[in-house]
Formats: structure tokens, C-alpha cells, sequence
């Protein structure tokens, strides 16, 4: 999943349209929401933080890349 996102966000060029959607789910832990991808095994809490996608940095990702 996150090497999907990182493809995503880095064909967005200045001014385009972008769409993420995501259908599964998801969880917080200490004000940062994490989307969990189909295949994850939650063993700790360092399991989340590198095995999920910060919902967050995503969002910031997309916006860095200035789309319409």
C-alpha cells in the first residue's frame, strides 16, 4: 500500500485533479490516524507506525504536490 500512495502522490503534477479513495480500515493512536492496509498483522504499537499508512502525511504529501 505504500508503495502505491508513493507512485500516486508522485504523478501528481501542479494543477491536477486528485482522487484517493480508500475503503478498509483504519485506527488512531496519539492523534495520528493510520489507514490499515488488507494484509497487516498487528503485533505493537511499532508494527502500526511502520506497517499502516499515516493518514496525515498522506494528506500532506498530496497537498505538497499542489494539485488543482
Amino acid at each position: 500500500m505504500k508503495a502505491v500512495t508513493k507512485e500516486f502522490i508522485q504523478c501528481i503534477q501542479p494543477g491536477d485533479i486528485a482522487f484517493f479513495y480508500f475503503s478498509g480500515h483504519g485506527c488512531q493512536m496519539d492523534g495520528i490516524n493510520y489507514l490499515i492496509p488488507s494484509d497487516f498483522d498487528l503485533d505493537d504499537e511499532r508494527s502500526l507506525i511502520y506497517g499502516s499508512l499515516n493518514a496525515q502525511k498522506l494528506i500532506s504529501d498530496v497537498h505538497r504536490r499542489r494539485p488543482g
